[in-house]
């Protein structure tokens, strides 16, 4: 069941209305705010079913994640 997101992950999901995928830092400098607040409301609106995350494999090392509205 989803509730209705409070006013920094209504911002969040403004931002990422107007673009398909961003990652964490992407997000961070349109936003305006830390990381570290960015993982927090991206952690909230993936529980609630507002944004998925998708791996983006790029040759060695650790992959990157990617973030996208989810259709609801």
């Amino acid at each position: 069941m989803s509730s209705i997101p409070i006013s920094s992950d209504t911002a969040i999901l403004d931002v990422m209305r107007r673009s398909e995928a961003l990652t964490v830092t992407e997000l961070s400098d349109l936003m305006g705010v830390t990381a570290t607040a960015v993982r927090q409301r991206l952690n909230r609106l993936m529980g609630q079913g507002f944004v998925e995350r998708e791996a983006a494999i790029a040759g060695r090392g650790r992959p990157s994640h990617r973030y996208s509205r989810t259709s609801l």
